[in-house]
Order: C-alpha cells, then structure tokens, then sequence
C-alpha cells in the first residue's frame, strides 16, 4: 500500500505565499494605488487561507457560505485591484485554485479528513498530491538533474522568444504572414515559462527530507500526441484538466445528467471562460483577442468530438490542426504580455 504523502509545513507555506509575495512585489513597483491593492492582496491571502482551514461540508451552510466568500474575493479582485498585471494572475489562481480545487477540496471527505497543511497545499499546489509519492535520494536526485536540464533549456527558450517577439520587426521579415512566426515564437514561449513553474514546483517537492516527493510533470510531450482527446486529457497542462475534471466534466455528468459529448464540450467552454477572464481581467486585452481565446476552446472542443465520432487518431491530423489553431490562443496571451 502506497504511503500517504505529508506536505511539509514550510513547503505548503512556500506555494501559498510565493505568488502573492510576486504580486506583492509588482505592486510595490507598479502600482498607482499600491496601499489599496496590498490591503486586497492582504485580504484575499487571508480569507483563502482560513476557507482552507475550515473546510466545511460543501452541501452544509457554512460550504455555501465560503464559496460565496470566495465569489466575493474574485469580484473585489477584479473591481478593486489596480494593478492589471497581477490582477490578470490572481483572477487565474482565484478561479482555478481559490475557486474549482477549494470546491473539489469540500465535496471530498478523503481530503477534507487531512490536516492544515495538506489541504492547503491540495489548494494551492499546482498539481494533485493524491498522485505523488516518496522516492529514496538517490531517485531524488537523478529526478531532480533531468529537471535542472529541463529548466535551463526552457529558460533559453524563454529568453530566446522573448527577445525576439518583444525587438524583431517580425513584420519587416514576413510581411502578410507574420502571424505565423509570432505563433510559433508565442507558442514556444507559453510553453516554457509553463515548464519553468512546473519544474520549480516539482523540484521543491524533491527537497523534502528524508524522502524526496515524486509528483508526474504537467507536461508529457504534447508535441506527439496522437489525437485531440490524448493531447487534452494526457498530455497539455495535466494539472488544469484535474482541476476541470472535477470542476467541470464530473458535475455535468452527475448533477446534470448530460452525455459524455455534452459534459466534454461544456467543460471546454468553461476552460475557455476562466482562460478568457484571465486575461481580459488584465484591461488592456481587446475585445477581439478575447473573443479569439474563447473561440480556440470552442474550436478543440469540436475537434475532440468530431474525432470521437469518427474513432479515427492521427498525429500528423492532430498535430496540424493543433497548430493551425493554435493563434487563438497564443495571439491573445502575447497581448496580455505586451509583445
């Protein structure tokens, strides 16, 4: 029987407190209103963390009245926070982790039965600590090197793209067709500053002592998937589809009663929402581009049923498709970005 994992203290600590302390500091330096946003910082790091401690029963009163207060939290966020550039995160983290996990944590009595610390690493971890476990040293650091080399790839890559989508006249270079450039750059981009944060989540988890913790990464090659339904639900962001499957797949099918087809393409539109609202929350992100991210949702929702439908999986079809899409939802993240 496998061990159950226990989140030390200072760890769950680090990833409760770690984006606020960024966000802490970006206001700090940027924001026209700083002692406004930080007593909203303060507030929303104080009522997360106390939801989390009292974890009530999702169908008991107190539940509602915590996921109301976590409702509150996103509205004051979105309404009082100044700063567009952390708003635009901490409507993410609120949504996804404040909001989807907090829920799943409440209707799960597995969970909810654990202590402080690990209920509020479920909450505030990027990945699902159900599906971790213990590793010796030495597997730790064998893990911990191939993460190392992955993250000095993934910052190379980052700087690269950077770089060139923030001072290379793509359009001098390309004319007509320099949104494919800036999609491939954009998509390279995305990527590995994903693979950066995941990597610094999973390497904190290795320097447990004695035992390292050994959690799957959130990327698993999507670059050779061979259908949609593979690429969505193995291999792109597996975190965000933990989340999404218990937020959003899972209550279609049980509470609404709808059919496999319905509860996926629901799911992809609420993926597409909280993507939207992310980065519309920042107020500088047109009309437009939003619009083109909730479409990107819409259009891999078809793709996965059509081909469900159809029972036929290809990589070269997917793969295609995947990038002759994938402008939706790049386009809109590097005007979030300012490139």
């Amino acid at each position: 029987m496998k061990k159950q994992i226990q989140i030390p203290k200072w760890l769950a600590a680090v990833w409760l407190f770690g984006p606020y302390s960024f966000a802490i500091l970006v206001i700090a330096l940027f924001s026209p209103t700083v002692y406004q946003d930080l007593a909203i910082i303060l507030f929303l790091m104080t009522e997360q963390t106390f939801a989390i401690y009292i974890s009530p029963k999702l169908n008991s009163i107190s539940g509602g009245l915590f996921c109301s207060l976590s409702l509150f939290s996103l509205i004051l966020l979105l309404k009082g926070l100044s700063c567009g550039a952390i708003r635009s995160m901490i409507t993410m983290e609120l949504v996804m982790n404040g909001g989807f996990r907090y829920i799943h944590l409440l209707s799960n009595e597995k969970i909810r039965a654990r202590d402080f610390t690990n209920k509020l690493a479920f909450v505030t971890i990027f990945s699902d600590i159900e599906g971790a476990s213990y590793v010796d040293a030495l597997t730790a650091w064998k893990e911990g090197y191939k993460i190392i080399k992955g993250v000095i790839v993934a910052v190379v890559i980052a700087i690269g793209t950077w770089f060139t989508l923030a001072y290379v006249d793509l359009s001098t270079l390309f004319g007509t067709v320099e949104i494919l450039p800036r999609t491939f750059f954009g998509a390279l981009l995305i990527y590995s500053c994903l693979t950066i944060i995941d990597a610094v989540y999973r390497g904190s988890l290795l320097c447990v002592q004695p035992l390292g913790i050994l959690c799957e990464s959130a990327m698993d090659a999507p670059y050779f998937a061979i259908s949609f339904a593979e690429f969505w639900g193995k291999k792109w962001d597996r975190p965000m589809q933990t989340i999404l499957y218990h937020g959003a797949y899972k209550p279609c099918k049980i509470y609404c009663g709808l059919s496999n087809a319905a509860a996926v393409f629901v799911t992809f539109l609420v993926s597409g929402g909280i993507h939207t609202l992310g980065v519309a929350a920042c107020g500088w992100v047109s009309t437009e581009s939003c619009a083109m991210m909730m479409s990107f949702f819409v259009v891999q929702a078809f793709f996965v049923l059509i081909e469900g439908w159809f029972q036929r999986r290809n990589i070269w079809l997917t793969q295609g498709l995947c990038w002759m899409s994938s402008f939706l939802f790049v386009l809109p993240f590097l005007e979030l970005l300012k490139l």
